[in-house]
């Protein structure tokens, strides 16, 4: 997606400034989207003893990611070619979509029965 845009911002002679905020403002919707839909989900399947470790959880797993991406594009993607950059981006990318799957398949959903003491 953010290739077409940026050929459609390109041909209409915008700024590199302004492609890169189009493309910026894309990808902190997306990441929005799924942050709020992967709490939601962990906050509404986990029991209630377990909410608040679970949510830590899912947020220290996501800093982690963060962290190594930024180590892996400031050191190993700093010294590649930019096209190569974004095939091994993409490749990494469909290694997850596998691990994804398998872990989908494997994963049974489990209903978290409220305690009646709890109201």
């Amino acid at each position: 997606i953010s290739r077409y845009l940026l050929t459609f911002l390109f041909r209409q002679s915008f700024s590199s400034l302004s492609t890169a905020f189009a493309e910026i403002t894309i990808l902190a919707c997306a990441e929005i989207l799924v942050s709020v839909t992967g709490l939601e989900y962990s906050y509404s399947s986990s029991p209630e003893s377990m909410k608040a470790f679970v949510l830590a959880l899912y947020l220290l797993t996501t800093s982690i990611g963060d962290l190594l991406g930024g180590v892996l594009y400031s050191s190993v993607f700093a010294t590649l070619n930019r096209a190569i950059t974004l095939h091994l981006c993409a490749f990494i990318m469909l290694l997850n979509l596998f691990c994804f799957i398998g872990v989908a398949r494997w994963y049974e959903n489990s209903i978290v029965q409220k305690d009646e003491n709890e109201g």
